[in-house]
C-alpha cells in the first residue's frame, strides 16, 4: 500500500498531498493509519550545531572534560543531556578468561559507538553511547526539547547565557552571509 502525505488545510483539517496515482491504490471508505512527522526545522538543526561549535572555541580551559573538537563535543554534550543509551555487561566468574571475554565484549560494543564511555562497577561492566539525532530518527517536536536541553548543558558548562549564544550565532550568521556576498562579487579570471 502506498504511504499517503497528509497536510495541514483550512485550519485543523488534514488532506492528502500525495500523487493522485497513490492516492487510487487506496481502498475505497477504508481507513489509513499513519504517524505525525513534523519535519525538522532546518534552521534549528543549523543553530544547534552553531551553538555547539560556539562551545567548543569558548569552552574552559580549567573543565575536567577537554574535547578534541567539536564532534566529539556534540556526542559529549547528547550524554550530558540525558540522551544515551547504555549496554551492561555482567561478570559471572572471576577469572582471566571471563575477564577477556568482558574485555572482548566491551571493545565490541565500543566499536558500534565510537564516542561512547565505558566504566566497571562491582562485577559489570557499562558501555553509555550517544543516542542518533539524525533527521530520519528524530522529527522537530523532540528535537526541540533536545536542543533546549543541549543549550542548557552548555550554558552550565561553560558559564554563557542563551542570550550570550544567540548574539553569537547572530553575528556569525551575518559574517558569513558577508563573506557570500563579497565572494559573489569577486571578478572571475
Amino acid at each position: 500500500m502506498p504511504t499517503p502525505f497528509l497536510a495541514k488545510w483550512d485550519g485543523h483539517v488534514l488532506r492528502p498531498v500525495s500523487k493522485s496515482a497513490d492516492l487510487a491504490k487506496l481502498p475505497v471508505d477504508g481507513f489509513v493509519s499513519c504517524t505525525a512527522w513534523m519535519r525538522r526545522s532546518p534552521k534549528h538543526h543549523r543553530r544547534t550545531f552553531g551553538i555547539i561549535r560556539i562551545a567548543f572555541a569558548s569552552w574552559p580551559e580549567a573543565h575536567t572534560y577537554q574535547p578534541k573538537d567539536d564532534v566529539e563535543l556534540r556526542y559529549w554534550l547528547t550524554m550530558k543531556a540525558g540522551y544515551y543509551g547504555k549496554k551492561e555487561f555482567t561478570l559471572l566468574e572471576y577469572s582471566i578468561q571471563a575477564a577477556l571475554v568482558l574485555a572482548a565484549q566491551i571493545a565490541d560494543e565500543r566499536s558500534k559507538h565510537p564516542y561512547s564511555i565505558a566504566d566497571t562497577r562491582d562485577n559489570r561492566a557499562i558501555v553509555w553511547y550517544p543516542e542518533t539525532w539524525a533527521w530520519d530518527k528524530m522529527d522537530q517536536t523532540e528535537f526541540a526539547p533536545f536542543a533546549q536541553e543541549i543549550e542548557n548543558v552548555i550554558c552550565v558548562e561553560t558559564g554563557l547565557t542563551s542570550a550570550d549564544l544567540d548574539r553569537i550565532w547572530q553575528e556569525s550568521q551575518k559574517a558569513t552571509a558577508a563573506a557570500k556576498a563579497a565572494k559573489m562579487t569577486e571578478p572571475v579570471e
